[in-house]
């Protein structure tokens, strides 16, 4: 079964239909990154949630599972960040997966800066 880790705005079962028909999503916390708000280069009148490496932190978030046929789209959606396989001894899994995971990727900010007075975080994203 293929996974993404959400931590952000793939988190909400209504924004992840956006892109890919959403199952259930699974608590998990992935180690080795922190949360960041950041602006984003192809929305710069907003920020948004992404991780960055640290080896010190973790990341609250979810597993989703996903069909592997929804990557273009999804990679298309996160145009800002970088797709990485994670190996599952980075996660702490809080909830029991339906299916042994065989592959679970993330999305990490391949640029980030604080949000700016132009790239306010929204608050419907707070939300």
């Amino acid at each position: 079964m293929i996974y993404i880790f959400g931590y952000g705005s793939l988190i909400d079962a209504d924004c992840r239909q956006c892109t890919f028909p959403g199952e259930h999503a699974y608590a998990a916390r992935l180690h080795g990154y922190q949360r960041y708000w950041s602006g984003l280069k192809s929305a710069e009148d907003r920020s948004a949630v992404v991780i960055t490496p640290d080896n010190n932190a973790s990341v609250n978030g979810v597993l989703i599972p996903f069909d592997e046929s929804f990557l273009p789209e999804l990679d298309k959606r996160e145009e800002d960040y970088d797709r990485v396989l994670l190996d599952v001894s980075q996660l702490d899994l809080l909830d029991t997966l339906p299916k042994p995971a065989v592959k679970i990727y993330t999305y990490v900010a391949k640029e980030y800066w604080h949000p700016q007075s132009n790239s306010p975080i929204l608050q419907s994203y707070l939300d």
